[in-house]
């Protein structure tokens, strides 16, 4: 295709790819929806005419650094964004206090928008915030919180002394429960409770 026009978009095919395939791997390209979507909004079109190919050349780019781990370019965008917002939230604002007292019809309608600016500018910063400060760990504590108790033994040798006493206390307050129960059933077998007795004694004398 001709590279001359700017507004004409190349679409290089790989080895062995029809031009069909080709076409349709392009048009699918988020750089591309990214690339018309920008050149309409931005406000150089009527200044300089943009060059499409190069412009998704370099959203390419942005993409590729991204999947590297490279978030400078995103959050220097929240940080643009949240100033827009910023000053969004400062020019409606001012346009409410105009109509106040006059037009209170809109003088809430401009308040309304004001405080929305002024919220979508706070979640950005809050976005930005957890980009460079992530909580993965704080979200693992709050998983296994909500799947309930759960013990870790960093030290998997002493894992079983650890738990051994807890398990013969509990055993020994069965036991105990146990022979209580049957002291009090089968009063006319007293075999069974001398039988009991010395159970509990050589279990406390261990």
């Amino acid at each position: 295709m001709d590279d001359d026009n700017k507004t004409t978009l190349n679409v290089p095919a790989e080895e062995a790819e029809s031009t069909d395939n080709a076409l349709a791997r392009t048009l699918i390209r988020p750089a591309l929806n990214s690339a018309l979507s920008i050149t309409k909004l931005s406000r150089l079109g009527d200044v300089c005419q943009t060059n499409i190919n190069a412009l998704i050349e370099e959203l390419g780019g942005q993409v590729t650094a991204v999947n590297d781990g490279d978030m400078s370019r995103p959050e220097a965008l929240l940080v643009a964004q949240a100033h827009t917002l910023d000053a969004l939230f400062g020019r409606l604002l001012d346009a409410s206090l105009t109509n106040m007292g006059e037009y209170l019809s809109a003088t809430e309608s401009y308040m309304r928008l004001a405080l929305k600016a002024q919220a979508q500018s706070a979640q950005t910063i809050r976005v930005l915030s957890e980009l460079k400060n992530p909580k993965n760990v704080a979200f693992i504590q709050q998983a296994n919180l909500t799947n309930g108790h759960q013990q870790v033994n960093n030290h998997a040798g002493t894992e079983g002394t650890k738990n051994q006493p807890n398990e013969l206390l509990e055993a020994e307050e069965h036991e105990r429960l146990d022979f209580g129960t049957q002291k009090e059933t089968v009063t006319d077998d007293s075999a069974v409770e001398a039988v009991g007795e010395i159970d509990r004694a050589n279990k406390r004398g261990r």
